[in-house]
């Protein structure tokens, strides 16, 4: 039963990821009221990999990071 929720949260989250990469301006400027010049890498070096759902660069040169949940977590 564990592993239905797990693979049911991975489909919400890439269908939600989906959502805002195709294309990144519309969705997340309706959300945040701002637009995105591009989307940005998630994936950085470290010791422990932690991946963010979505990072976008905005206009103004700030990075907006976007993580997508489709049920709450323990």
């Amino acid at each position: 039963m564990e592993g239905d929720a797990e693979k049911n949260r991975s489909q919400y989250d890439t269908t939600l990821k989906d959502l805002f990469t195709q294309p990144p301006q519309r969705l997340l400027q309706a959300v945040i009221g701002r637009q995105a010049r591009r989307m940005l890498p998630v994936e950085f070096a470290s010791t422990q990999k932690r991946v963010p759902d979505l990072l976008f660069l905005l206009d103004d040169d700030t990075i907006f990071h976007l993580e997508l949940q489709g049920r709450p977590e323990r």
